[in-house]
């Protein structure tokens, strides 16, 4: 009984010692009342991050991907003129709201995805892989 009791506490201390969690921060550009006509300028971290565009149509933003493996997403409002930028890390990058009027620069990555509208500019030096909705 002692045995099982001593193994299972080393078990334990040692799940402890050597489990890392690491966990993406879901950022939300703006404030739900930030109604600015103005481009907000919004930033990840530098681990993986989940970054979305601020809620509302005709908001533009400027949105910079940091380090880490992020997933940034202008997808949800149209009539706007995202900005986004990724980091040194794989990033994802996706402007297919229907506008059209966006722009992609994967960053420093090798293996970035960029998804867009047809009418978005992607800066294909910088994203390795893109697809048009």
């Amino acid at each position: 009984m002692r045995r099982t009791i001593r193994v299972m506490l080393t078990m334990a201390l040692l799940v402890s010692i050597f489990s890392v969690a690491a966990y993406a921060a879901e950022i939300t550009c703006g404030t739900p009342s930030d109604r600015d006509p103005n481009p907000v300028d919004c930033e990840g971290t530098n681990d993986g991050d989940d970054i979305d565009e601020r809620l509302g149509d005709n908001l533009d933003d400027v949105i910079r991907a940091l380090g880490g493996r992020d997933v940034v997403l202008a997808t949800e409002y149209d009539d706007d003129n995202d900005r986004l930028f990724g980091g040194a890390d794989n990033d994802r990058l996706r402007t297919d709201d229907g506008d059209g009027e966006d722009f992609i620069n994967c960053g420093s990555g090798n293996k970035d995805v960029a998804v867009a509208d047809k009418g978005d500019n992607v800066n294909k030096k910088t994203c390795e892989r893109v697809s048009r909705r």
